[in-house]
């Protein structure tokens, strides 16, 4: 019985789970239109059996865009709260920042599947302790938690990459360029989760950070198979954000966030580089040149 109960303990300590969370809805249209985009997405999700959280802007939201977060919701993703016009938070200050945190929550929370969770636009959380702590009073009078990423990833760079290679007229492979992805993005998942057992003695709730860019909608059902084939197992962000590394404050002002795994671990005095390569620009465009991009 004390073998079971220490190998029930040990493989939970060590269980890969990870919520599937995108920013910056309902983004532009550029080589697919929006609501292309809005389809293939849920399409894939639907395929999975996977509910998202889409971190939102309403500032986006022409008529087409509320159309989009619509189906979200009618899809049952979670919507929550991206700010309303994607301020970084280092070149604005805690008043300004703040009131459009409010005007977001305002023009989100009428969502039946609205969740109280705020995501910092590019994860800046203030670079002087002044923005920090006003933006933190903030969140705690909106009853709103920080929705914050563990796995922290470039997929918007990728995307750019992408819709410059198509704008050039080059031919992309894009079967390759879906096993670059994929591989880039599950070593993100592996290594911020051993970023973690190192700091933690654990494997927490993990949240993945996706933007609502084409690269999500091709490739979104192919990441969470692989994902899954390599021991992962897909959970909600609601689910997620009831870690306890959830209720972690660091106290580190970071002029770039590498997330909560990195701050957790950056206060532990973790030697390694606090972000994986597929947060390096450079390593990025090396990468995905076999793909033709």
């Amino acid at each position: 019985m004390k073998i079971l109960i220490l190998l029930f303990i040990v493989s939970h300590a060590y269980s890969k789970e990870i919520a599937i969370t995108i920013d910056d809805a309902p983004m532009g249209g550029t080589h697919l239109t929006g609501i292309e985009r809005s389809q293939k997405i849920i399409q894939a999700l639907k395929e999975t059996y996977t509910q998202a959280t889409f971190f939102v802007n309403p500032k986006k939201m022409n008529e087409e865009g509320i159309k989009r977060i619509d189906a979200y919701e009618k899809a049952q993703h979670l919507i929550a709260n991206h700010s309303f016009s994607h301020h970084e938070l280092n070149r604005v200050d805690a008043a300004t920042y703040s009131e459009d945190i409010k005007k977001g929550h305002e023009a989100l929370k009428h969502y039946t599947y609205f969740v109280k969770y705020f995501r910092f636009p590019y994860l800046r959380e203030g670079d002087t302790q002044e923005k920090r702590d006003g933006v933190r009073k903030t969140l705690k009078e909106l009853g709103l938690k920080n929705g914050y990423v563990t796995v922290n990833t470039y997929d918007w760079h990728m995307n750019n990459l992408y819709q410059n290679a198509i704008k050039a007229n080059r031919a992309v492979n894009m079967d390759e360029f879906k096993k670059i992805y994929i591989r880039i993005l599950i070593d993100a998942a592996n290594y911020y989760d051993k970023m973690a057992v190192d700091s933690l003695g654990r494997s927490p709730r993990h949240t993945l950070l996706l933007h609502e860019n084409d690269l999500t909608a091709y490739f979104l059902k192919d990441l969470i198979l692989a994902l899954k084939k390599d021991g992962w197992s897909i959970i909600t962000a609601d689910y997620a954000y009831r870690d306890p590394i959830a209720d972690f404050e660091t106290n580190t002002l970071f002029e770039k966030n590498p997330g909560r795994i990195g701050e957790i671990a950056h206060d532990k005095k973790w030697k390694g580089n606090l972000w994986h390569e597929a947060c390096n620009e450079k390593y990025l465009e090396e990468a995905l040149k076999p793909a033709g991009i």
